[in-house]
């Protein structure tokens, strides 16, 4: 597994349709609130409460996963369910966009990517003139890009 922050433009993913390449990564914050699941195999994902993860044959927040959730596995796997989802502070948060998917396994676990990196929406403006976050935000301990090809 590859920390999502060395993932680059090229790199390519596992989705649940195979390897797909990476259209876009890039960093969403420099400092959002994140959450930590540990899972029943003792692996953790890191995220933002809205970041979407596939849970019981469905999308579900992170902030909204509770204890027993079964989280879809990277095919071949074992699934894994959810132990405790814990504050983990602030942290970079990072997103993909994928070639053609919408998800992308992290760590072993199918996730979802960001709804604007999805479509190419360009971010909203701000009056305050912030930089731009787009949610959900995502600050995965790994992600499954283990073959990671230019182009």
């Amino acid at each position: 597994p590859v920390p999502i922050e060395r993932v680059r433009a090229g790199a390519r993913v596992m989705t649940r349709k195979g390897w797909r390449r990476v259209e876009r990564a890039w960093q969403t914050s420099p400092g959002a609130p994140v959450l930590r699941v540990t899972t029943s195999d003792g692996r953790t994902i890191t995220g933002t409460g809205n970041h979407l993860v596939h849970a019981n044959d469905g999308w579900k927040r992170l902030d909204a996963l509770t204890y027993g959730d079964v989280l879809t596995p990277r095919p071949g796997s074992a699934p894994v369910s959810v132990v405790s989802v814990t504050d983990a502070g602030t942290s970079p948060v990072y997103d993909l966009t994928v070639e053609g998917e919408h998800e992308f396994f992290a760590n072993g676990v199918l996730v979802h990517n960001c709804t604007y990196g999805l479509v190419g929406i360009p971010p909203p403006r701000t009056r305050e003139r912030r930089p731009w976050s787009p949610e959900p935000g995502v600050n995965l301990d790994a992600v499954d890009a283990r073959r990671l090809l230019a182009g």
